[in-house]
C-alpha cells in the first residue's frame, strides 16, 4: 500500500506545480511588480520549439524514502520526447528510457521498443509535460497567490517564493488531483490531508526563462507523514 502511495504522489508532483489557488492573501512586499515578471517568464518559455528538462522527486514515508529522477529532451510542436525515467528506494530500483508523443509512451527493454502507455500511465502524463513546458505551470498561479509571493533579486536571477499551509494548501492539491483525472490516484490520494506547500521560481533576468521551479509539500495520510520535493 505504501509504495503504491508514493508511486501517486509522484503522479500528482507532475500536475500540482501548474495548479494555484484562489485564496486571498495580504501582500508580502512592495516593489517590482511579481505577477509581471513570472507572466514575462511564462511568455517566454512558451516560445521555446524545444527545451531540456531535468527533473528529481523525492519522497519519504516513515523510514522509506524513494527517488524519481527524470532527465529529457522535448520538442514542442508536436511534442515529443527522449529521455531517461530512474526511480530508487523503497524496493523500487530501475531506470528506463523512454519516448513519447502527444498519444504514446514508448519504453526501451534490452535493444527493442515496446509501447508502455498503459503501465506509465500513472506516473507519465504527456498533457501534463506540454503544459509545463509552455510555462502552463507558471501561468496558472493565480494572481492571489502571487500577492503573497516574495522576491529576491540577483544581477543576473529574480527568485520568486510563496508558502501556503491549512486551506489554501488543501485547496491546491484539489486542483492538481482534478488537473491530474486518474481514477487510480485519486483513490488513493482521498484520504490524504496537506499540511504545506511551498514553490520556488528562479528566473534567467537576461532571457526571462525559468531557470528551476522547485515545489515541496508535505502531508499526513493514515498516521503516516509523507514528503516530497520536485525541482
Amino acid at each position: 500500500m505504501k509504495k503504491a502511495l508514493i508511486s501517486a504522489l509522484a503522479a500528482l508532483a507532475l500536475v500540482i506545480t501548474g495548479c494555484g489557488t484562489s485564496q486571498t492573501g495580504k501582500s508580502a512586499q512592495a516593489g517590482p511588480d511579481i505577477a509581471k515578471i513570472v507572466k514575462a517568464s511564462a511568455t517566454a518559455q512558451a516560445q521555446q520549439k524545444n527545451t531540456h528538462m531535468q527533473m528529481a522527486t523525492t519522497m519519504k514515508a516513515d523510514s522509506e524514502t524513494m527517488h524519481v529522477d527524470m532527465n529529457a529532451d522535448f520538442v514542442m510542436k508536436p511534442l515529443q520526447m527522449l529521455g531517461e525515467y530512474r526511480v530508487t528506494g523503497a524496493g523500487q530500483d530501475k531506470t528506463l528510457s523512454l519516448y513519447l508523443d502527444e498519444q504514446k509512451t514508448y519504453v526501451k527493454t534490452g535493444t527493442q521498443w515496446v509501447d508502455g502507455t498503459a503501465v506509465m500511465q500513472q506516473l507519465i502524463n504527456p498533457a501534463s509535460f506540454k503544459s509545463q513546458l509552455n510555462g502552463g505551470q507558471i501561468k496558472s498561479i493565480s494572481s492571489t497567490a502571487l500577492k503573497q509571493a516574495k522576491l529576491k533579486r540577483t544581477k543576473t536571477t529574480d527568485t520568486v517564493t510563496m508558502h501556503f499551509t491549512g486551506k489554501q494548501a488543501q485547496a491546491i492539491m484539489k486542483q492538481g488531483k482534478k488537473a491530474l483525472a486518474n481514477n487510480q490516484v485519486n483513490a488513493l490520494m482521498k484520504d490524504a490531508k496537506f499540511k504545506t506547500v511551498d514553490y520556488q521560481l528562479v528566473i534567467d533576468r537576461a532571457t526571462k526563462l525559468p531557470q528551476k521551479f522547485v515545489m515541496g509539500l508535505s502531508l499526513t495520510y493514515q498516521a503516516n507523514r509523507l514528503m516530497s520535493r520536485w525541482p
